[in-house]
């Protein structure tokens, strides 16, 4: 059976500072009660993302795992978007998305 269910994406934290947000993803179930069913945790770098920002970037996925996931990093997709990375950052990021029980840190690159 087709379910109808929408799927909804709410800014739930905004850091204008950090450029960072926490997106809450949630659907409705078939009795239209609203359900999350995770977080999006994005931040942007203007330039090249460093060591100092990955670390400032971890430090806020821990406190969103801890807070609002109850420690399950399998709920918080991390976003990483910049104008490139250094290497030291493509490397922990290769390791650290080897990991089982958490879900890949996704890096982006943007070119303008």
């Amino acid at each position: 059976m087709w379910n109808n269910n929408v799927n909804n994406l709410t800014i739930v934290e905004k850091n204008e500072t950090e450029r960072r947000i926490l997106v809450e993803r949630s659907f409705c179930d078939e009795k239209s009660k609203r359900v999350i069913s995770g977080f999006l945790l994005i931040k942007i770098i203007d330039n090249i993302c460093k060591e100092k920002d990955l670390i400032k970037f971890r430090r806020a996925l821990e406190r969103v795992v801890k807070e609002r996931c109850g420690g399950n990093y399998m709920e918080v997709e991390p976003i990483l978007i910049a104008k490139d990375f250094e290497e030291k950052v493509m490397e922990f990021v290769t390791n650290y998305n080897k990991l089982q029980r958490r879900k890949p840190i996704q890096l982006i690159k943007n070119i303008k």
